[in-house]
């Protein structure tokens, strides 16, 4: 049902079924599992790298207009197509891994939204100095010009992003 509420395409169909399936293979997964070895930093860890594997396989579906273009899509990913370094210099440079061992560490080491703004205290093993947010006048006027800026952009027409479907 996820799928056909984003779009009438048997790619979102394909989509929502992915995302169900994961569902009831985690539920059934954590049933199995649960007090003997779900707290270990080697499990979370599997389990992190497993559910990111399988939401990035899931969204190609997704974003995917037909059968055809997620086949390609998969195979872009997973197979690399001839002439790919000449097409992609950073490929070609090596400079890949120094850019995700960066976004890695980024996702892992720096605070999420929540423990900036204070509402998750504890919640995660942050390894850098804690930053919380206060309100200040500054950020008050701040965010009092991003008001008036989104304000006087209300005259302009954006479609629905589910129009397009």
């Amino acid at each position: 049902l996820g799928g056909l509420w984003h779009g009438a395409n048997w790619t979102f169909v394909a989509w929502g079924t992915l995302h169900g399936l994961f569902l009831v293979v985690n539920h059934f997964w954590r049933y199995l599992v649960r007090g003997r070895c779900d707290d270990s930093t080697l499990y979370r860890g599997a389990a992190w790298i497993i559910t990111l594997f399988a939401v990035v396989n899931a969204w190609v579906m997704f974003r995917a207009n037909s059968w055809q273009q997620a086949v390609r899509f998969y195979q872009e990913m997973y197979f690399a197509p001839p002439g790919l370094a000449e097409q992609q210099p950073l490929l070609a440079a090596g400079q890949v891994v120094p850019l995700l061992a960066g976004a890695l560490f980024a996702a892992l080491a720096m605070p999420n939204s929540q423990e900036i703004a204070g509402l998750q205290p504890g919640g995660s093993d942050v390894r850098l100095p804690r930053v919380r947010w206060r309100p200040t006048p500054a950020w008050g006027g701040l965010l009092a010009l991003l008001l008036v800026c989104c304000a006087l952009k209300l005259h302009s027409f954006s479609a629905f992003l589910y129009f397009q479907f």
